[in-house]
């Protein structure tokens, strides 16, 4: 009988240790990728977005190189019963540079100005350093509430109120839009998108949809692919399609009517801490071609349209 026994109790353990075990080839194992992210560590995350703009305006061609690159200090509060993550977001550095202007025709001082421009703008970013704002995140990395914005961008008003900078208004109204309530959230669940709703194996693919910019609304589908797991990372491929917002038909800028088409393509890789599922690295690259159409009477009748291709590049790190 206690022959009998032990043999039985063999038996089970086999069957508990099956359960808990695929099987010995990593490409069958399921992975959980989401957020645990521990109360009381915090992360550097540093952000680099290049610009390269094409467009012909008037059978006049233009090229603009723009590189903004931001610092932050992630700090992590407190994680609720449902798993949603408090987050404090510390602004260390940000700055804005004009790389490249060039043309066909005669620029004038566009180069100059919007090198100006650049300059009066990283100054007002100086003035953030330090600053903090709020962001809850689920596990799956949706943006649940941002809070502390409205005094940044307070902020941001009294320091060219004070400063007496030449166009604080028109600067004011081209970066308040950085920080509002609704661009963090299209960003910071742009940077976590490659989080599943459901758990993965290495092969398994995933669909986000996101909506992104604020002067010119994008619509981006972006496919993932769980390429490989080693080390405690995961890298996972990026893949996806970009088409003009369902807000870009048409909107009014000083009384003329500005309304623009785009499609393009994302590709990219991500790596991710399995443990944690914070964001190790990403880098995106987006291509896209398009129109603006611009249309209004100031001063005369206007009509036409600017052809214009974009090319992208964003980075994410530690």
């Amino acid at each position: 009988m206690k022959r009998l026994a032990a043999v039985g109790a063999a038996v089970a353990w086999a069957v508990v240790l099956s359960s808990c075990v695929t099987t010995g080839k990593p490409e069958d194992q399921i992975y959980t990728l989401s957020l645990d992210l521990q109360p009381g560590t915090s992360y550097p995350f540093s952000t680099e977005v290049k610009q390269k703009i094409d467009e012909e305006v008037l059978g006049q061609k233009i090229s603009l190189e723009q590189t903004m690159k931001t610092l932050y200090t992630v700090s992590v509060d407190s994680t609720d019963p449902l798993g949603n993550t408090s987050l404090t977001v510390t602004y260390n550095d940000m700055s804005v540079t004009v790389d490249n202007v060039s043309s066909d025709g005669d620029l004038g001082d566009m180069s100059g100005a919007l090198g100006s421009m650049g300059d009066e703008m990283n100054q007002l970013y100086d003035a953030l350093e330090g600053r903090t704002f709020g962001v809850v995140l689920s596990p799956e990395g949706r943006v649940q509430s941002v809070s502390g914005m409205e005094d940044m961008i307070q902020a941001m008003k009294e320091w060219l109120s004070a400063s007496g900078t030449p166009g604080a208004d028109q600067i004011f109204d081209q970066v308040s839009g950085l920080f509002g309530d609704e661009f963090i959230t299209q960003s910071w669940e742009y940077y976590f998108a490659y989080l599943p709703e459901e758990p993965v194996k290495i092969g398994d693919r995933w669909t986000a949809n996101l909506s992104t910019g604020s002067q010119f609304p994008l619509e981006v589908a972006t496919v993932y692919t769980l390429e490989s797991v080693t080390d405690g990372t995961a890298r996972i491929g990026v893949e996806g399609t970009v088409t003009a917002g369902k807000d870009s038909a048409l909107m009014e800028v000083s009384g003329l009517q500005l309304g623009f088409t785009f499609d393009g393509t994302e590709t990219g890789q991500v790596a991710v801490d399995l443990e944690s599922g914070w964001l190790d690295s990403m880098v995106t690259s987006q291509t896209v071609d398009g129109k603006i159409t611009i249309s209004g009477d100031a001063g005369g009748n206007i009509d036409f349209e600017i052809p214009l291709h974009l090319d992208m590049t964003t980075r994410v790190n530690q």
